[in-house]
């Protein structure tokens, strides 16, 4: 790689397929989809590259309303149900790695039933 590259404002060392080796040593694995808008010429800040990113995936989810033939009155109803399903599945994740998971129990109850211990011992990990 000759030209400096980044993603955020870290640098590339090398792209190996998926995998993102950057200067620092550490290394990440990326989809090819975020690939190709995600690697910039400049490091860009935080609100310029979530900016980028936002901006990118919000033309795929329009693409995929318009295929859908979405009408603006079942948009709102829409984004909150996006938003619902990300929030259990976050939920459901949360209760899995502090053993509060139920099947068929509100995820929203598995956050609650989490232990302040708990929290810290998993914070020292």
């Amino acid at each position: 790689m000759t030209e400096k590259l980044y993603i955020w404002e870290k640098e590339i060392k090398d792209v190996d397929g998926n995998k993102v080796t950057f200067q620092d040593g550490t290394e990440c694995e990326y989809t090819a989809k975020q690939l190709e808008y995600m690697i910039t010429k400049e490091p860009k800040d935080d609100t310029a590259f979530r900016d980028i990113v936002l901006e990118n995936v919000a033309k795929d989810v329009l693409a995929v309303i318009q295929e859908h033939n979405i009408k603006k009155g079942e948009l709102s109803p829409l984004i909150q149900c996006i938003i619902e399903s990300f929030n259990n599945s976050f939920f459901i994740a949360v209760g899995k790695a502090f053993g509060t998971y139920q099947e068929g129990i509100n995820p929203v109850i598995f956050q609650e039933n989490i232990r302040i211990s708990d929290i810290i011992q998993m914070k020292d990990k």
